[in-house]
């Protein structure tokens, strides 16, 4: 298990509780996995960036890099799908959020993938925060919680 753990803010400031010393993939990292929630949008996601030459598997897709969210804007106003999407945040930037990330490995990276394609769907219960919460936890290192009733503001805080 990866124990290496950064985090941020987005404004670039460390927080205190986690040291930021000899942060850096090994090479038996084939992801980095970052856990963002807002402090003020309302959002939790969490995106996957490749580290190896070839294509890795993120949920149900293989592809050379990943930003996975489960993604409801405006209470789920996206009639398409309620659960997993890829590669949306962009389309939405968020004012205020907070960061975590950690280098996983190949066998990380499978348990996570376990969890994403386990919980593909929406839910008051199974929001976002609960998915990026989820999926964090399942690929091991310093595990979050997003409070009693899952919300982004509980798992930024």
């Amino acid at each position: 298990m990866c124990s290496t753990v950064y985090a941020t803010l987005l404004s670039g400031l460390t927080s205190p509780a986690v040291s930021a010393t000899s942060v850096v993939p090994t090479a038996a990292s084939a992801a980095k996995l970052t856990l963002y929630s807002t402090l003020t949008d309302n959002h939790s996601f969490v995106a996957v960036e490749n580290l190896t030459s070839g294509n890795i598997n993120v949920g149900h897709m293989s592809i050379p890099g990943v930003v996975l969210s489960q993604w409801v804007r405006g209470g789920g106003n996206i009639q398409e799908h309620k659960g997993i999407w890829y590669n949306l945040e962009g389309f939405f930037p968020m004012a205020t959020h907070v960061s975590v990330y950690n280098f996983i490995n190949s066998s990380e990276l499978g348990a996570m993938n376990n969890k994403v394609n386990s919980i593909d769907r929406w839910s008051v219960l199974v929001n976002c925060s609960s998915f990026a919460t989820d999926v964090w936890n399942s690929a091991g290192g310093i595990p979050v919680s997003a409070g009693l009733i899952n919300t982004p503001s509980g798992l930024a805080n």
